[in-house]
């Protein structure tokens, strides 16, 4: 199985809402920092031969007056105001596959994850983001653009999110296409371009006491048609689901 997929798809999630479930407990209290936790999650990959992988998932969040970390991501809040918040962002990217985890990939070169550094403006409801490949793996890029709408209730608190993202040419032919000494009779040779996906987002945070904190979700993403062409990618959906559990210490 792909894991490294799965992480590539929830992760970077995982640790968004393990923010945000400090945030909407209003922050950390006093002079304390840091919250860790537990999540498990759920996800298909879109290769052939690949099934659904469930995944335990340790979370670790860190905020700091500009520094903070979420996961595997960490950040830096170059301004503040009432308008927002610009932040400058690194985060490795999970994604790829092994030849080893199936059929559909046997005798293709491994495809291996990256560190990725970048910018990300909030904006109201309105987040921009934007990433570029730092270790020189795949060369590419990555743009997003989502609004956010949240819901208040009494013991649950929801938000729904609709995006678009932009991904290079370089991005996606690293990961899905198909090199011309990979081709065989049954796949063949495919060289990816540049592609816009879609995604939606649900969410559900509650806060069982002033220290714990306990979210669900679902996410789905639209595959484009430059990717899904793709001898090697079988689904033109994907849908993840996940839940977790953190504690500010």
């Amino acid at each position: 199985m792909n894991r490294t997929r799965t992480l590539a798809t929830v992760l970077p999630l995982l640790s968004l809402l393990a923010a945000q479930s400090v945030g909407a407990a209003g922050g950390f209290p006093g002079d304390r920092h840091w919250a860790v936790g537990i999540g498990v999650a759920t996800s298909p990959s879109p290769f052939a031969d690949h099934a659904t992988e469930v995944l335990p998932i340790p979370l670790v969040v860190y905020q700091g007056d500009r520094f903070h970390a979420a996961g595997a991501e960490i950040g830096y809040t170059v301004a503040r105001g009432r308008w927002g918040a610009l932040d400058l962002k690194a985060r490795p990217r999970f994604e790829g596959f092994d030849p080893k985890a199936g059929s559909a990939l046997e005798g293709m070169v491994e495809r291996d994850g990256t560190l990725e550094l970048g910018a990300s403006l909030a904006f109201g409801a309105l987040n921009v983001g934007f990433s570029q490949d730092a270790a020189d793996v795949h060369g590419g890029r990555e743009a997003s653009l989502s609004i956010g709408i949240p819901w208040r209730g009494k013991r649950w608190d929801m938000t729904t999110s609709v995006g678009v993202a932009w991904k290079s040419a370089d991005l996606i032919d690293y990961y899905y296409g198909v090199r011309a000494d990979e081709a065989t009779a049954d796949r063949a040779a495919f060289q990816g371009d540049s592609a816009f996906t879609l995604t939606s987002d649900l969410t559900l945070t509650s806060q069982i006491s002033w220290n714990w904190m306990l979210f669900v979700g679902a996410q789905g993403e639209r595959l484009s048609s430059a990717v899904t062409d793709s001898p090697i990618v079988e689904d033109d959906y994907q849908f993840s689901s996940f839940v977790g559990l953190i504690r500010i210490l």
